[in-house]
């Protein structure tokens, strides 16, 4: 129980009841940079998740269905979260998605 409530909490070092000490490691991965590779997925992926959701928005249009056409915005949201990160180049935090003109 006592590592469940540290994982919860952040210390940076759980006692246990055999007197051992558990170093828990706090991972910072929004930090980290990417690579030239990385980035190149990035915009891959990026020009993916847009190619195909503005296909959705359009075929959503067409036909007039509107779920197609929440799914189609949605995707190209998440594609133009994909461009920013490769834009940036670095992993985006979770709170940097619902607000991206906010600096960290």
């Amino acid at each position: 129980m006592e590592i469940a409530e540290a994982a919860l909490h952040g210390p940076s070092a759980i006692s246990t009841t055999s007197g051992d000490t558990l170093r828990v490691q706090h991972r910072e991965g929004h930090k980290e940079r990417f690579s030239t590779w990385d980035r190149f997925v990035a915009v891959a992926l990026a020009a993916v998740w847009i190619v195909a959701s503005t296909t959705a928005i359009l075929l959503s249009f067409r036909r007039g269905h509107w779920s197609v056409l929440l799914v189609g915005v949605l995707g190209l949201c998440y594609g133009l979260l994909w461009l920013r990160a490769a834009r940036t180049g670095r992993r985006l935090h979770w709170r940097e998605a619902p607000w991206p003109w906010r600096r960290r």
